[in-house]
């Protein structure tokens, strides 16, 4: 409320008190206030009895237009059936239910770069599939090829099949070699041995 309306207040109260009320020099802090124990208060005054005593309008009396009212909506349709608690909170959480797949799979969930697949001891593949594709990469970026001894399902075998000269004008075998096995108990496949390094020209690129 600004000044000029606890003004107008103010002179409403005079007129109504005469000369009970002290005007515009009342000090609030010197006016004793009676306590009382429970019984005998006196009830709140109306709403509308202290707007008309500090001279003021009520808008709370205002009625809010019928539901009738409304431009295209009849009354039946603003009205909506009560919820019991029960129900919205069902209704809330139905709303809010997040499909969340939590199925713990046994078999390691592996990625790698289809480009430049990383082969080496202790790497794993999610099956044989898988690691011949990376290892087929892992060749051609390697600029060698290999003789496949054992080439199953379960257990993989090759070596490098191109030659290397010492000098001594005498080709012989590139030692490198590798095994990849299947764990048991699933498809996962593990690098178990790799080696000795390349002495073939491309594969010690």
């Amino acid at each position: 409320m600004d000044i000029r309306a606890v003004q107008r207040a103010s002179a409403h109260l005079a007129e109504v008190l005469g000369e009970n009320f002290p005007g515009q020099s009342l000090d609030w802090n010197a006016v004793e206030v009676e306590s009382m124990d429970g019984e005998g208060l006196n009830q709140p005054m109306a709403a509308d009895l202290m707007c008309n005593l500090l001279g003021i309008e009520d808008h709370a009396e205002e009625e809010a237009a019928p539901l009738s009212d409304v431009d295209g909506v009849s009354e039946h349709e603003l009205v909506q059936p009560e919820m019991g608690d029960d129900e919205i909170g069902e209704s809330l959480l139905e709303e809010a239910v997040v499909p969340v797949d939590d199925e713990v799979t046994s078999e390691l969930v592996i990625t790698y770069d289809p480009d430049q697949p990383v082969i080496r001891v202790g790497t794993y593949f999610a099956n044989m599939d898988e690691f011949r594709k990376a290892f087929g990469q892992f060749c051609i970026n390697g600029e060698f090829d290999v003789n496949r001894y054992r080439n199953t399902k379960e257990r993989f075998e090759a070596k490098c099949k191109l030659e290397y000269n010492n000098g001594d004008r005498v080709n012989r075998p590139c030692p490198w070699q590798i095994e990849a096995r299947q764990i048991p108990g699933g498809e996962t496949i593990r690098v178990n041995k790799m080696g000795p390094p390349h002495m073939c020209p491309t594969g010690c690129k």
